[in-house]
């Protein structure tokens, strides 16, 4: 089945596309794609000469990937260059396990656009949150389960963040918020995590969610956020059930616009 609205093109796992056909396309989306489609895709962009190589994989979301087959015969890098192009602005990567740093370099090299990069799984250190604060403009990051990061320091370098998932990685101590203005939403759920900092000044936040951080030692002040419309917390049991209450009661009279959701345990 082909699903098409011009300039965008989705397939599904059974059939792909005769690209000839879509004259103006500009994005090319692949979901729960198989072997043989991936080990054709070189092949199928090297039909579209009408198009050039920019073109093809402008979006390309590689998260719903089955890769159980794939990363047999299909490495990362070859995957990268497959894809071909400096335009790519969306890479989901959390199908595919023991990242490295070499990796990292090669993702900043070759798509200096990126908007969302999702890591997963990766033995990735310090050395590659350093690549990644070229991406200059990257909105959207999140790692889970990248466990020889223990400084984000790096980050903060990346001003332009709106979107931040920082799951099951070894990190104690967040750097500060402040060089993030645009932040929306952030996600914060590490065992080793011992402060937060503080949400004082920002104009965009819109969710703040803290969860299964066992060795938290305080909760971080939040200010009056006029944007902010939730706030998860959840599992952190280091922190007394009654010190919680009494901080999401002063917190809610300061944002009552929002909504608090909390867990005991």
């Amino acid at each position: 089945m082909i699903t098409t609205t011009n300039p965008i093109v989705t397939c599904d796992k059974t059939t792909f596309p005769i690209y000839d056909l879509f004259d103006d396309l500009i994005s090319l989306i692949f979901a729960q794609c198989v072997l043989k489609d991936f080990i054709n895709l070189k092949r199928t962009c090297q039909s579209m000469d009408h198009l050039g190589k920019v073109h093809v994989a402008r979006l390309i979301d590689l998260g719903q990937i089955k890769t159980t087959s794939l990363l047999k015969f299909l490495t990362l890098p070859q995957l990268i260059h497959y894809i071909g192009t400096s335009k790519l602005n969306r890479l989901s990567l959390k199908c595919f396990v023991h990242i490295r740093n070499a990796d990292i370099t090669l993702i900043v090299q070759k798509f200096p656009r990126l908007k969302l990069l999702e890591l997963a799984n990766s033995t990735i250190t310090q050395i590659a949150f350093e690549e990644i604060s070229q991406l200059t403009q990257l909105e959207c990051l999140s790692f889970i389960s990248c466990n020889r990061i223990t400084n984000l320091d790096h980050l903060t370098k990346l001003t332009g963040l709106k979107w931040i998932r920082i799951n099951s990685c070894k990190v104690k101590n967040l750097p500060s918020f402040d060089q993030w203005k645009y932040l929306e939403t952030i996600e914060i759920s590490c065992v080793n995590v011992e402060s937060i900092p503080d949400f004082v000044d920002f104009n965009y936040l819109r969710e703040i969610s803290i969860r299964s951080c066992h060795r938290l030692k305080n909760l971080p002040t939040v200010g009056k956020l006029t944007t902010l419309t939730l706030f998860k917390f959840n599992h952190c049991n280091s922190i007394p059930w009654e010190t919680t209450k009494e901080w999401v009661s002063k917190t809610r009279k300061l944002n009552p616009h929002c909504e608090f959701i909390y867990y005991k345990k």
